[in-house]
């Protein structure tokens, strides 16, 4: 019946422009395959334990621009990654997602969520010149030493992943890329020491700073 039923849906293929599937490893080989010369946007969530790669056919996605990966556990080297300009990692390490950042050369929008690094898995520094949006939810902040983000201006952080010397940490990172930011948001709980105003005196030069989250009481 499974295979029924995705043999039909893979019948109206060249109309999909947006989709999103929660499958397995078996759905993915049979949804996607050939040509699709509407796909604009695919998201992707591993239902089954993400450790196989699925034996994908070689991908003609013309149009697609917009991607959306959860909880893979291999790299994604079968997606045409060069023409994509806006990337979401979700649950992923860093030996599966920085592969992909080393081909994804035209990205302009990059978001992380619940993701880990390992600096013995990474390789050497990713440029990513043409980011401008960049959202790290959940995620190590690590991630800033291997990819070069100067075109930087508008970044999302979690508070908690600063440290208790927030300041000094996303000084750091501001440093290292030489990134101009013109809007910050916090989220998520921050140190004690890192308040509005704290912010504000650090980072004169950004001019909208912003926070959705509450000071954690230690």
């Amino acid at each position: 019946m499974l295979i029924t039923v995705l043999e039909e849906i893979r019948l109206y293929h060249d109309r999909w422009e947006h989709v999103e599937i929660q499958a397995t490893e078996y759905a993915l080989r049979t949804l996607l395959k050939g040509r699709m010369p509407m796909l604009r946007s695919l998201s992707m969530d591993m239902e089954d334990d993400g450790s196989t790669r699925p034996r994908v056919d070689p991908l003609d996605f013309p149009r697609l621009r917009t991607v959306s990966l959860n909880w893979f556990q291999y790299p994604v080297d079968w997606l045409p990654w060069g023409q994509v300009t806006s990337l979401t990692i979700d649950d992923m390490s860093s030996v599966n997602y920085m592969p992909i950042l080393r081909d994804a050369i035209h990205l302009v929008d990059l978001t992380f969520i619940d993701c880990r690094f390992s600096n013995a898995e990474s390789p050497a520094d990713i440029p990513l010149t043409r980011v401008t949006s960049l959202v790290m939810l959940a995620s190590d902040v690590q991630i800033f030493g291997v990819i070069s983000t100067p075109a930087l201006q508008t970044l999302q952080i979690s508070g908690e992943k600063l440290g208790n010397d927030p300041i000094g940490t996303l000084g750091r990172l501001i440093s290292r890329s030489g990134f101009k930011l013109q809007r910050l948001l916090i989220t998520g709980h921050r140190s004690p020491l890192a308040t509005n105003r704290v912010f504000r005196t650090a980072f004169p030069t950004i001019p909208l700073i912003t926070f959705n989250n509450s000071i954690r009481s230690d």
